[in-house]
């Protein structure tokens, strides 16, 4: 292979980032608004059953609903739509399922039979191949992902009673 420099030309950068948070924390709204504010044609990948319709009336996006099981193929091929209909900004809510959700791959790798070790050789390159198509997409993604309900014990009439902490968003940039 015969190497050759060339001219660098500045490109467009899309933005990959995560919305990371407790149920309830404000992640699709957050998304959004980030979407909107990015501009142009938004697409919600929405595995949050009507979640994803709550603020039809305060955003203008299109919807694709994916039900479990919630294979990395499914969301491929929904990211891969979106860029092909040239949709500027994609949002995945909530990723988490991918991996943890009903026929995510934990529950996949859970149900396979022989050697543990072995299985997540099978099924690492159909989390990592969703991964690149992320990476790769042309077009902006924001990611939800759902944190952990985070409980302390606060004393109630003499008794110890769970109370859920509420948690801010986090949001990390790929």
């Amino acid at each position: 292979m015969a190497i050759q420099a060339k001219k660098a030309v500045r490109r467009k950068l899309h933005i990959k980032m995560a919305l990371i948070g407790p149920s309830g924390s404000g992640k699709t709204y957050s998304a959004l608004r980030l979407a909107t504010g990015i501009g142009g044609k938004i697409l919600l990948i929405n595995t949050e059953a009507d979640r994803g319709y709550i603020y039809a009336n305060e955003f203008d996006y299109d919807i694709i609903d994916i039900d479990a099981p919630f294979t990395p193929e499914k969301y491929i091929e929904s990211i891969e739509y979106g860029e092909k209909e040239g949709y500027d900004v994609i949002i995945l809510d909530s990723a988490s399922h991918e991996w943890s959700g009903k026929g995510g791959i934990l529950e996949i790798h859970s149900s396979m039979p022989g050697n543990s070790y072995t299985n997540w050789a099978k099924l690492t390159p159909r989390h990592n191949k969703l991964i690149d198509t992320q990476l790769y997409c042309k077009a902006h993604i924001i990611s939800c992902l759902r944190g952990k309900d985070q409980y302390v014990l606060q004393e109630q009439n003499g008794k110890q009673v769970p109370q859920k902490v509420k948690k801010p968003m986090n949001v990390v940039y790929i």
